[in-house]
């Protein structure tokens, strides 16, 4: 009996084991096949018009799959696109080119040369050996017109400078800022920036406002991975020390200042965080003139993560105006310290271009926001009656600019307690952002204070 019950179970075990339809699995042509080319390279539209939507594939065919890549690369722009997979085949589906760039520069009207190559295991001698990066083909595509992408295109130069954009050049220092042709990373024209100055560490700058292209705010795309700035470096030889180069990008509608400042509460339980400028719906931002310029800070528990208050601060108006040809000037809150409950020490920072002190006019406010209106339900602080969080001058730093390093008085942005004295007064220390320069007049400054009770 035992004898017949295996018998019936094994021949159950070999019946289960018949070949399906649909058998899924490594394919052994792949792993220990012989590798070969069954159709060349070969390329649907070798003069491709990208402009004119147009766009080109590559066709091969292999014995067996394999990593394969493709590589174009522009004879003049030296710009590469890279085509990658994993396949038996290459098609439209998987192997099409449609102007754009994996590393930049752009594309030009040009010839681009085209490599491709594989990798794939050989079986040799019952040992399977991998073969990387095996070129077996080569040519070339031309680009007629290259890839217009869709988008809002805020300057390419090709027609020079719109007149409505704000732009800043030191003067001396060998400097050169003007639109050419030479050698252009892209297109025909780029604006080219460059020289040497050892009073300022803002050699230049181009302001594209939204009011030069006829709108009061851009439609800018959410996605950053489709934000391009292109721009290209030559480093001077023989320095002693390699010069910074610094960009800034900042989303600022209308040019408002966003969250600039942080506090830790008196209370320690949670922070309050300031903005630098009015919001866009709240009002303007300070002028020379007397203005309205209301400034939101915020109370953000940290347990809850959440801002549960809000409360206005009113800034001065601008302290100097731009001189020497200069048109570019602010003032706003830079630091804010909260050293009791609803009592604050605010940093206001107002700067002018073209002075040689600096331009900066900093000032402590002592501020008590005990009976400021809570506006954190106001979407817009215009036509809205409310308290604002009273100010009293503490201390202007014009009043020691002659005792400080070279008469300036930097670009203050910090402050801080640090430990009593031993009179029990507080030390107050502020500390001046140099904007990562290392030459000039820009320094790295702090100030200390004795904070009385």
């Amino acid at each position: 009996m035992k004898r017949v019950l295996y018998i019936l179970v094994l021949g159950t075990v070999l019946s289960s084991c018949e070949r399906e339809e649909g058998f899924q699995g490594p394919s052994l042509i792949d792993q220990f096949g012989e590798f070969n080319v069954v159709e060349n390279l070969q390329i649907s539209n070798p003069d491709v018009d990208f402009a004119a939507g147009e766009s080109s594939f590559f066709t091969a065919e292999f014995s067996k799959s394999v990593n394969w890549e493709i590589l174009i690369k522009g004879a003049v722009s030296g710009a590469e696109k890279v085509i990658s997979g994993s396949s038996r085949i290459l098609d439209e589906d998987n192997a099409s080119w449609d102007g754009s760039t994996t590393n930049l520069p752009m594309f030009k009207i040009e010839d681009c040369d085209l490599t491709l190559k594989v990798s794939y295991n050989v079986n040799a001698s019952d040992t399977i050996i991998s073969v990387t990066d095996s070129l077996i083909a080569e040519n070339t595509i031309a680009v007629s017109t290259t890839k217009v992408d869709n988008g809002l295109l805020l300057a390419d130069f090709e027609t020079g400078v719109n007149p409505d954009w704000e732009i800043f050049a030191q003067n001396g220092g060998n400097m050169s800022f003007n639109v050419t042709s030479n050698n252009s990373p892209q297109g025909n024209s780029y604006y080219d920036m460059g020289g040497n100055v050892d009073w300022d560490w803002l050699i230049g700058l181009v302001d594209f406002p939204a009011t030069a292209y006829g709108n009061s705010t851009f439609d800018l795309n959410d996605n950053g991975a489709r934000v391009y700035f292109n721009v290209m470096l030559n480093m001077p030889q023989g320095l002693d020390n390699p010069p910074i180069v610094l960009f800034q990008f900042r989303e600022d509608d209308n040019n408002n200042g966003v969250f600039e400042s942080i506090t830790l509460s008196h209370q320690q339980k949670g922070y309050w965080a300031a903005m630098e400028l009015p919001l866009k719906q709240d009002g303007d931002e300070p002028t020379v003139d007397e203005t309205d310029s209301p400034v939101r800070i915020a109370f953000i528990n940290k347990k809850t993560d959440s801002f549960e208050k809000a409360i206005v601060y009113e800034l001065d108006n601008v302290a100097r105006q731009a001189i020497n040809g200069h048109s570019f000037e602010l003032n706003g809150v830079v630091e804010i310290l909260e050293y009791d409950t609803n009592k604050f020490l605010v940093l206001e920072r107002s700067y002018a271009m073209g002075y040689k002190d600096g331009g900066n006019t900093v000032k402590i406010y002592d501020v008590d926001a005990s009976n400021a209106t809570d506006v954190s339900n106001f979407k817009s602080l215009k036509d809205r009656n409310y308290s604002k969080a009273t100010k009293k001058l503490l201390y202007n730093f014009d009043t020691i600019r002659n005792e400080l390093t070279n008469g300036v008085v930097d670009n203050i942005e910090g402050i801080t307690f640090g430990p009593n004295f031993e009179n029990g007064n507080r030390s107050l220390i502020v500390v001046a952002d140099n904007n990562f320069n290392l030459y000039g007049s820009q320094l790295n400054q702090f100030i200390l204070f004795e904070f009385g009770k």
